[in-house]
């Protein structure tokens, strides 16, 4: 991993199994190239590809080939082609034992080398094309492509598409066309009503009304939905979806708490709520935790029914005492205390390079010597939408912040200072 980072080997899209790096990482970047178009009047296509059993088919010739293009070279290339050859594999079931196979491709299942190896195995797909955009998480490919007029791009994207289609049938790797499908993002005014009525200008030669975006001679399912590493994404960045999804599974956790509550104590179920309620309402909050307060009401009144069930308070009880109680935050003070971490390891360089000038410094606007300097510039945004996105919030939140508690020595240091002082409010 030294030899990998010092020459910076693995590219800046790539989020999956590397230090420092996260599903959620990966979530605000989509996000914000998406902000990024709508503030320049572009929309943007989104085509999320479903790769079949991708660990398992790596071709091991290929692989060492492109660890020595990488410059593992003598010996230790002779450690990975050991790694790699003379595997062995049998199914056991009850006494009955299968033959003996030769396993010919793969990465060893299980294994630390692994995942790295995939990922050095598929770090070259961004090179594929000069006009698509990629964000990778290990086999979990995302291609965005933005541009004002993009009704009339899809034959572009159609062709680009095949030079990804080549690399992957290069490189041994199926594509599961018929799972894969593509979102129209960011366009709030873009109605299908509206989609389909332009799109009857276009020379479709399917003779559908809608262009086609073509993969592996399969035409992809638009969606308005769909999963992102764990979050629903939705065509306008709503993210109601993803509330009503949690909403649901927490509703269903909080009635295995109630039902619990009579047999025993509330230590117990406040670790119910932390295994139950607490992780749904944690992933991905940097993202989904800043949008209208309409659809967050929901998680809102869920998670007031949740502290109230586990502190066995009467249902009309005020919640801010029991948050203090568990020391435990509201949604609110989660999405800011997630949102301050985010900040803080941008200050302190601690996010990964691609990250890199997400913010501006006043003080690197303009020479004046001013007592907010050191303040973080706020991004002025033509379009509504982009004011719940992190390039709007963070620089907001950072600079409410007392000095304190921005320096604070260690990520883990900051957590805990600005949670208490959140949780001195409910007080």
């Amino acid at each position: 991993m030294d030899f990998i980072n010092s020459h910076k080997i693995l590219n800046d899209k790539q989020f999956g199994f590397r230090n420092n790096h996260s599903t959620y990482m990966a979530i605000v970047h989509l996000v914000d190239k998406i902000n990024n178009a709508v503030e320049k009047n572009e929309t943007t296509i989104g085509i999320f590809l479903d790769l079949s059993k991708a660990f398992d088919t790596i071709n091991h010739g290929i692989l060492i080939h492109k660890l020595e293009h990488y410059g593992f070279r003598g010996i230790v290339l002779d450690w990975f082609r050991s790694y790699l050859s003379n595997r062995k594999q049998y199914v056991l079931y009850n006494s009955f034992k299968s033959n003996i196979k030769d396993i010919m491709c793969g990465v060893p299942q299980g294994s630390i080398l692994g995942p790295l190896l995939f990922i050095l195995y598929v770090n070259d797909i961004t090179h594929t094309s000069d006009v698509l955009d990629f964000i990778l998480f290990a086999d979990d490919t995302t291609i965005l492509y933005s541009h004002k007029d993009i009704l009339s791009k899809f034959h572009l994207i159609n062709d680009e598409l095949k030079q990804v289609s080549n690399w992957f049938g290069a490189n041994k790797l199926s594509i599961n066309a018929s799972k894969t499908n593509y979102m129209v993002l960011g366009t709030p005014h873009m109605t299908t009503k509206n989609w389909n009525a332009s799109a009857v200008t276009i020379n479709d030669c399917d003779g559908g009304i809608l262009p086609k975006i073509v993969l592996n001679e399969t035409a992809l399912e638009r969606v308005v939905n769909t999963k992102f590493l764990g979050v629903f994404i939705d065509e306008n960045l709503t993210w109601k979806c993803h509330i009503d999804c949690i909403a649901k599974t927490i509703s269903r956790n909080i009635g295995v708490i109630n039902k619990l509550k009579y047999f025993v104590p509330d230590r117990i179920l406040y670790s119910l709520y932390c295994t139950l309620i607490l992780p749904y309402l944690n992933y991905g909050v940097l993202i989904w935790g800043n949008t209208c307060i309409t659809y967050l009401d929901k998680i809102v009144k869920l998670q007031k029914w949740a502290i109230r069930t586990v502190a066995n308070s009467h249902y009309r009880s005020h919640t801010a005492p029991l948050f203090a109680k568990y020391n435990s935050l509201t949604i609110n003070d989660i999405y800011k205390l997630e949102l301050g971490v985010f900040m803080y390891k941008y200050v302190n360089n601690e996010l990964p390079n691609i990250f890199n000038g997400f913010f501006t410094l006043r003080c690197n606007i303009h020479d004046y010597q001013t007592r907010n300097a050191n303040k973080f510039n706020l991004t002025r945004n033509s379009k509504s939408f982009s004011d719940h996105a992190i390039r709007t919030a963070g620089p907001i939140l950072w600079n409410s912040l007392i000095n304190n508690i921005k320096s604070a020595n260690s990520v883990k240091h900051f957590r805990k200072v600005y949670k208490s002082i959140l949780i001195s409010t409910y007080e």
